[in-house]
């Protein structure tokens, strides 16, 4: 998928994150919230690119120009989903970039992998993999796929983070003065 995809299901990630709460209703601490986002935001990563899809970004014609134009794409477009995520992020943009990093990572992974032959690959069947997984479907419609996924992220994304924005118990800073939650 495209790394805009990987991103907008991040901040996914950073608003599940967000609404863990520990027994007795406090919010744990931002150290093990943003390292639990980053696995989770690679693991969705590795999740969505085993689903058949076409990487759609890198085959547009319009930009074919452009030296490294495939890399120049795919930035554009995570940085305009990374830029949306952390519009909407709150007091819980920490937890939003430890998620995006680990959504990205496993592609920044193949490229220096695969292109600048780092030898060290954590993730390494998805650096030998192909950047596109057809299953045999036409193309048009994973593109189409992929474009409605990412509209649907990115509405769901900015329902929750508006939601938890909205709640003031829902708040990710710890107010001494404020009661806990009732179950």
């Amino acid at each position: 998928m495209d790394l805009f995809v990987h991103v907008l299901a991040a901040g996914l990630v950073a608003e599940g994150v967000a609404r863990v709460r520990r027994r007795g209703g406090s919010t744990p601490r931002l150290g093990p919230r943003a390292g639990v986002a980053l696995v989770l935001g690679a693991a969705s990563h590795l999740g969505l690119d085993a689903l058949p899809h076409f990487g759609f970004l890198p085959s547009i014609a319009v930009w074919t120009w452009m030296p490294q134009g495939w890399l120049v794409r795919a930035l554009g477009g995570g940085l305009l989903a990374f830029g949306f995520v952390l519009a909407n992020a709150g007091k819980n943009w920490p937890v939003v970039i430890a998620a995006c990093v680990g959504a990205v990572y496993p592609d920044v992974e193949k490229v220096a992998h695969n292109e600048l032959g780092v030898p060290f690959v954590l993730f390494r069947a998805h650096a030998e993999l192909a950047s596109t997984y057809t299953a045999g479907l036409p193309i048009k419609l994973l593109a189409a796929v992929e474009v409605v996924l990412a509209v649907l992220f990115a509405l769901l994304y900015a329902r929750l983070a508006r939601s938890r924005r909205d709640a003031p118990w829902k708040s990710l800073t710890r107010d001494k003065n404020e009661a806990p939650p009732t179950p």
